[in-house]
C-alpha cells in the first residue's frame, strides 16, 4: 500500500517500525503483532530508522511504561467502566490491548490518518465501545462526540512534542473543563531536542520540528493550576540493558539531559 503523509502524521511510522521491530525479538520489551502486519502493507522506506537503536528502544519503553499506567489506574478504581480518549492516536495498537465491555475508547488523529487507520482495524468497525474521530486534536470540537463513562484516560504517545507551549496550555485548559477529574498520560523530550529537531536520529529522516519539550517532568505543574503532577517515568530506567552506551552516557553530566525522555502521568482538575 502507498501512503503519503506529511508533516507530524508521518512520524507515526517511526512508531510503527519500532514497535513491529521489537515484536519480532524474543526478549521483547512489548509484543505487537498487529504492527508487524500493518507494516507488511505499507509501501514506505523503513531502511531510514534501522540504525536508530536509541528511539527504537526508547519507543517501546514508553509504549510499556503508558499501557502499565492505565493497567494501574483501571485496577485501583472503584470506577464500573472506563473512557479512554487517545490524542493523535497513528496507527497505534494500543485499543486491541485494553477494549472490553466496560471500557469505552476514542481514537483522535488528522482525517487521512484516521482513514488510513480504519482500514487496518476493520475487527473494530462493529465495536460499539469504539470510534475513531477525525479531527485535530486543538480542533476542539471532537470534546462533544465523547460520551463520558466512569473515569476518564487521555493519553498521547509521540505528540505534545510537536506542539507549542501555547497550545499545550490552552489543550489543558480545554481538557480540564470537559473532563473533570481525569488522568492525562503524556512523553515529553529534552528541551536541547526540541531546539534541535535534527539531533534526533529518525526524526530528522522526516519533515516535522519539535516545538516543545521540558526538562522536569514536575515543572509541567506550571502550564495550569488545573494539573496535579502524580508521577514521571524516566525511559533510562528500564530495560537498562537494552540501552547501550547511553545507559552509561545518562549519568555524566554533559549528556544527562540529552537523554532525558519521560513519560508524565498527571490529573486534570
Amino acid at each position: 500500500m502507498n501512503i503519503n503523509l506529511n508533516g507530524v502524521s508521518e512520524t507515526l511510522l517511526i512508531t510503527l517500525w519500532a514497535k513491529a521491530e521489537e515484536s519480532k525479538r524474543e526478549d521483547s520489551i512489548i509484543k505487537d503483532y498487529k504492527s508487524i502486519e500493518i507494516l507488511k502493507e505499507i509501501n514506505y522506506d523503513f531502511s531510514k530508522f534501522k540504525n536508530s537503536k536509541g528511539t527504537q528502544v526508547g519507543t517501546c519503553v514508553r509504549t510499556k511504561i503508558i499501557d502499565d499506567i492505565i493497567r494501574d489506574i483501571i485496577e485501583k478504581s472503584s470506577a464500573e467502566s472506563f473512557s479512554i480518549i487517545n490524542l493523535g492516536a497513528g496507527l497505534d495498537t494500543r485499543v486491541s490491548r485494553f477494549i472490553k465491555d466496560n471500557i469505552y475508547w476514542y481514537d483522535i488523529d488528522f482525517e487521512d490518518v484516521i482513514l488510513l487507520r480504519k482500514q487496518f482495524f476493520k475487527e473494530l468497525e462493529n465495536n460499539k465501545n469504539y470510534e475513531c474521530i477525525s479531527s485535530s486534536i486543538l480542533d476542539y470540537r471532537w470534546i462533544k462526540n465523547i460520551k463520558v463513562r466512569g473515569t476518564v484516560i487521555i493519553i498521547s504517545e509521540g505528540v505534545l512534542m510537536y506542539i507549542e507551549e501555547s497550545y499545550i496550555k490552552e489543550l489543558i485548559e480545554k481538557l480540564s473543563e470537559n473532563f473533570i477529574n481525569c488522568h492525562f498520560i503524556f512523553d515529553t523530550i529534552p528541551t536541547i531536542f526540541a531546539k534541535n529537531t535534527k539531533l534526533h536520529e529518525t526524526v530528522k529522516e522526516t519533515n516535522t520540528v519539535f516545538r516543545w519539550g521540558l526538562d522536569i517532568p514536575s515543572d509541567i505543574e506550571k502550564l495550569s493550576s488545573h494539573i496535579r503532577f502524580i508521577n514521571s517515568y524516566n525511559y533510562a530506567d528500564y530495560f537498562k540493558n537494552r540501552w547501550g552506551l547511553m545507559a552509561i552516557l545518562r549519568h555524566l553530566p554533559f549528556a544527562k539531559n540529552m537523554i532525558n525522555f519521560n513519560t508524565i502521568h498527571i490529573r486534570l482538575v
